[in-house]
């Protein structure tokens, strides 16, 4: 009987968390189990390829749910995926509504808040646990940060097919908490579905501990099975391997045996050493598995630990790597082998190669040489000669190896010789080469110095003289680096190239020496050219600045005149330059080119000056109409107003006629005045037409401030007639009584109150909003940490649930 009454009181606990727990609004009515949920509307057209995609998950052992929501209205995915849960029976685990089903798998996103989340039941932890914030961060939240939630989605689904078809779990995960026995309306009723649904989670929550126990039991068993099977791969693994290689050495052998008679016994005799290396590599390998086998490291002993099927697997992997290390080290004599067979058959053809090479460079030194003896370039082609018959010794010693290396040594001595032989031809020919150029150019220079004047040139007498002495220096050179190359010691052979080096930097300079005067000679020409037409151009500008001067003269200075004749002069001098014997064409090219410059430049100072004047001409005449229009104005008010018109303001408008009277007289001297003179006079006028209007506008203003000073003189004796200020009718300014003044501001001040009391209270309320929502994530918090609370979660050390969310 007493413990029917803990039982009882057991239950009651129970119903009454099960009664206090919150469901946050929408969650009551949550789809619980529809595969993909896009409550935010953002997958469109590819909703069909997500729940595929999740579907394909399900086909391997998972219970999926994938959703989208524009907001979680508490800124915590965790906290919103916790509410479904328990909502959801179909997402529970029969330990309690705060554990999540163990095969379950929840992939979620916020989108105004910019959350990702990714939950998962305990069957899934040792999968996950590691990649969880890999598949968010990388797969998942960069989609969604460029917009495309369901390729976010596709991704993150596809990363998880990829752990789960990977890993070597049973391909069906077991379902202990699938809610099989909850019907539809049960769901629907959420947590509040009465004592029979609170009755039904505590036995559940019973056999739960129970049901867990099996299923980790079942789960050791799984990895003790795995390792023992990765042990036996590996055994037999070990036991193909030897066989393979068994098969295979023979053969290699035989290959070896082959190429008796052809490849020297020294090779040979090198070849079969790794292969016996081989062979003993194998050898120890099959003896060492069956040493393992003997002392009981055998996976196909049952009943072993995980750890002692781990220990074989170690031990028969080490094994396999030293046989892939025999396999390359036959590998490496099969290919050796197969190197020396082809090396064999080309050999004959390599020689004929080789002896057409070296007849024809010798052939190609002959020729060269034309006559000369060059002991250097015989010396080279005498050891190629050397490293060809070495290469013969040696095939005939059946040794291709050292043959082949022979035979590539030959080449590069061959293309020596012919380069040795060819320095010096190739030094007389450039020597020829650039005499021929000092002639020509020595016509050119003659041309020049008689064309033109001696300072055109002058920077340039001297090259041909230069660079011919040059050339001498090269033919000196050449001699010596003949004779240098005809003798037997290598240390001449070294200094008859340095030489010959020296002899091409000569003749570079010589070069570099006539072309300078080949261009100076072109330059002129060039200049001959150019100066009739800049002549030309410059004696179009100065004739345009001459008609542009002479057509408004008065507005422009006499200086520019003076200027443009002294271009008039440098261009004369260009011209009878140009008709010298001899001309400087360099000076008279810069007098025309000077010439045109600075007609250009007076131009545009003549017409600025024009354009100035005009434009103060035109101020003036703006000016002076504006002033002339003030000045009437106020005297016609002050005639009309003269007996109200004080003095001043006739004053003022007398000083305003007699300013604009003085400006008009400057205008008319500007007339007859020219150039400075004429816009200083412009500027003056312009000046005291501006002074005579503000003098004129403010004596307009005193005499309207005269006039309404008078005006009030003349009504105030009316003012005693007028009715007291309580008779007055009330209009725009007119202050009302004070008493409803006040209560009228009272009213207002009350209102006001009364309004701002309202919204106080509303941001009262609002801050009671967060006080309670934060007293529910205090709860929530407190339900995950075991604390209690009217709606506490059950206290317990395992976790309830794997992942979390994450910001894009």
């Amino acid at each position: 009987m007493k413990h029917k009454s803990w039982l009882l009181l057991l239950l009651l606990l129970v119903l009454l968390g099960l009664a206090g727990r919150p469901v946050v609004q929408g969650q009551e009515d949550w789809p619980c189990r529809e595969l993909v949920v896009d409550r935010a509307e953002v997958l469109g057209d590819q909703l069909d390829e997500v729940r595929e995609a999740a579907g394909a998950l399900v086909e391997q052992g998972a219970d999926v749910r994938v959703f989208t929501v524009p907001t979680t209205g508490m800124d915590n995915l965790d906290l919103f995926v916790d509410e479904i849960q328990w909502a959801c029976p179909s997402w529970q685990a029969p330990a309690g509504p705060e554990y999540m089903k163990n095969n379950l798998i929840v992939l979620g996103v916020s989108v105004e808040e910019r959350l990702t989340g990714l939950y998962y039941g305990e069957h899934w932890f040792e999968l996950l646990e590691g990649e969880q914030l890999h598949i968010q961060t990388e797969l998942i939240n960069p989609r969604f940060a460029a917009g495309d939630f369901p390729g976010g989605l596709l991704d993150g689904l596809a990363g998880i097919e990829d752990l789960l078809s990977a890993s070597l779990q049973p391909t069906a995960a077991p379902r202990t908490s699938e809610p099989t026995a909850i019907s539809g309306e049960q769901e629907r009723a959420g947590d509040g579905g009465g004592s029979w649904v609170a009755l039904g989670a505590l036995g559940l929550a019973v056999a739960g501990g129970g049901a867990a126990a099996a299923y980790a039991l079942l789960r050791a068993r799984a990895r003790r099975r795995r390792a023992q099977q990765r042990a036996r791969e590996a055994k037999l693994k070990i036991a193909s391997r030897i066989l393979e290689l068994q098969e295979q050495l023979p053969f290699s052998e035989v290959e070896i045996t082959g190429l008796s008679g052809q490849v020297s016994e020294r090779t040979l005799q090198g070849l079969r050493g790794q292969l016996a290396e081989t062979q003993q590599v194998v050898q120890q390998v099959a003896s060492d598995s069956q040493s393992l086998e003997i002392a009981g490291s055998d996976p196909e002993r049952p009943g072993l630990s995980q750890e002692e099927y781990e220990g074989f697997c170690s031990s028969y992997e080490e094994l396999l790597a030293s046989l892939e290390r025999a396999a390359e080290m036959r590998h490496a004599v099969h290919q050796e082998l197969a190197s020396l067979r082809q090396l064999i058959e080309q050999l004959p053809t390599r020689f004929q190669e080789a002896l057409v090479a070296m007849e024809q460079t010798a052939a190609e030194v002959d020729a060269l040489s034309e006559g000369l003896s060059n002991r250097w370039a015989q010396d080279l082609l005498e050891r190629a000669g050397l490293a060809l018959r070495q290469a013969e010794s040696a095939h005939a010693e059946h040794d291709p190896q050292e043959a082949q290396s022979r035979l590539v040594q030959m080449q590069p001595l061959l293309d020596q010789a012919r380069e040795a032989a060819g320095l010096l031809p190739a030094l007389a020919g450039r020597i020829d080469e650039v005499a021929g150029l000092i002639a020509k150019v020595a016509q050119d220079f003659d041309d020049m110095s008689r064309q033109y004047a001696p300072s055109s040139w002058e920077a340039v007498r001297g090259n041909g003289t230069e660079a011919e002495n040059r050339v001498d220096w090269a033919e000196e050179a050449l001699e010596l680096a003949a004779q240098d190359l005809s003798d037997t010691e290598e240390k001449a052979w070294q200094e008859g190239q340095e030489r010959l080096r020296e002899a091409q930097t000569w003749l570079d300079e010589a070069v570099q020496l006539v072309e300078s005067i080949r261009s100076r000679k072109k330059h002129l020409d060039e200049a001959r050219r150019q100066v009739p037409q800049e002549v030309q151009a410059a004696q179009q500008d100065v004739q345009r600045a001459r008609q542009y001067i002479q057509q408004y003269d008065p507005d422009i200075r006499e200086q520019l005149e003076d200027d443009l004749a002294g271009v008039a002069e440098e261009l004369q001098q260009a011209e009878r330059e140009l008709e010298q014997q001899a001309p400087d064409v360099l000076q008279a090219l810069s007098l025309a080119q000077k010439a045109n410059e600075a007609a250009d430049r007076i131009l545009a100072e003549a017409r600025t000056e024009h354009e100035t004047i005009e434009r103060l001409w035109h101020k003036y005449g703006t000016i002076s109409r504006q002033a002339e229009s003030s000045v009437s104005r106020a005297g016609h008010y002050i005639r009309v107003h003269s007996r109200d018109v004080d003095r001043d303001a006739e004053k003022a408008l007398v000083r305003a006629q007699d300013l604009l009277q003085r400006a008009e007289q400057k205008s008319v001297q500007a007339k007859e005045q020219e150039d400075i003179a004429r816009r200083q006079a412009l500027e003056e006028a312009v000046s005291l037409a501006q002074e005579a209007q503000g003098v004129a506008d403010s004596a307009y203003a005193s005499a309207q401030a005269d006039f309404r000073r008078a005006e009030r003189a003349r009504r105030l004796p009316l003012s005693a007639t007028s009715p007291p200020l309580s008779r007055v009718p009330r209009s725009w300014g007119t202050p009302r009584p004070s008493s409803r003044s006040s209560s009228s501001g009272s009213s207002s001040g009350e209102s006001w109150r009364s309004s701002g009391s309202s919204r106080s209270s509303g941001s009262s309320g609002s801050t009671g909003g967060s006080s309670s929502s934060w007293s529910r994530s205090s709860s929530s918090s407190s339900r995950r940490s075991g604390s209690s609370s009217s709606w506490s979660r059950s206290s317990t050390s395992s976790p309830k649930r794997g992942g979390g969310s994450s910001g894009w």
